[in-house]
């Protein structure tokens, strides 16, 4: 089918970059690693009538601070929509149809969604995708063909908890070789090359209304962290030594 609305779809907070919160209002933000590649590929994209758009959850401002720290984006993306926004779509879709069942079985974002014939969301919630799921099941007629990508969390511990990661590391060599693996880990994450691979197979993908979970080859950026030989590293924290992957997701469910 030829003029069809195609879009690639992102959400911000935890899949292009991560955010700590300092003590005293002070936050820093960080993108992904290997983000000039994703540009790249989604200028590549736009050559051929993609639109890219950025859907979150934060605030306007949120999104200029985001474009201060990568001024590329603004020429990269075609639509920003911010939480303000989600009322403004809500609206375009008439009761009794189908995409307004489908915005109301699921999440604000579905309704950015089904504005398009075909597009891929990318952000970094499993759950998200469930729902997705959960509501093309539960919804008769839908004529979006929605493709899921889950990038995984994209979140950096604390500087807080990485002191006290390096103070661990130097009372005992064994811990040191340990948390250098851990290190290693968190600067080969990968998860810019993985969007480009989803995107790769979205732009190859044949209309049809259905909705399509793309898989990451390499694993999310917590699976690899949780499987490594980090998972066992132990840190003092409150009196007791806690495993270095159980303190990294205590921290991600605190933010």
């Amino acid at each position: 089918m030829e003029n069809l609305r195609k879009a690639i779809i992102f959400d911000k907070d935890e899949t292009l970059m991560t955010t700590e919160f300092g003590k005293n209002g002070g936050d820093s933000v960080t993108l992904r690693p290997d983000i000039d590649d994703l540009i790249e590929k989604l200028l590549e994209a736009k050559k051929h009538g993609v639109e890219i758009v950025l859907c979150t959850d934060a605030s306007e401002i949120g999104v200029e601070r985001f474009f201060l720290l990568k001024p590329e984006f603004e020429k990269v993306f075609d639509r920003v929509i911010t939480r303000e926004d989600y009322m403004d779509i809500q609206a375009k879709f008439p009761v009794d149809t189908p995409e307004y069942e489908a915005l109301c079985t699921g999440s604000q974002k579905t309704g950015v969604l089904l504005e398009y014939d075909s597009v891929l969301f990318i952000d970094d919630q499993a759950e998200h995708g469930k729902g997705l799921i959960y509501t093309y099941n539960a919804v008769q007629g839908l004529k979006t063909d929605i493709s899921y990508f889950n990038v995984g969390r994209y979140e950096l511990p604390d500087s807080n908890s990485m002191f006290r990661f390096i103070e661990a590391s130097r009372i005992d060599p064994n811990m040191r070789e340990l948390f250098n693996e851990y290190l290693k880990v968190l600067r080969s994450e990968k998860g810019c090359k993985t969007m480009c691979s989803a995107i790769d197979v979205f732009m190859k993908k044949d209309y049809e209304p259905s909705l399509t979970i793309i898989e990451s080859e390499n694993g999310t950026f917590d699976d690899r962290l949780s499987k490594s030989n980090t998972s066992e590293l132990p840190i003092y924290i409150d009196d007791r030594y806690v495993p270095i992957y159980e303190t990294w997701k205590s921290i991600c469910e605190q933010k």
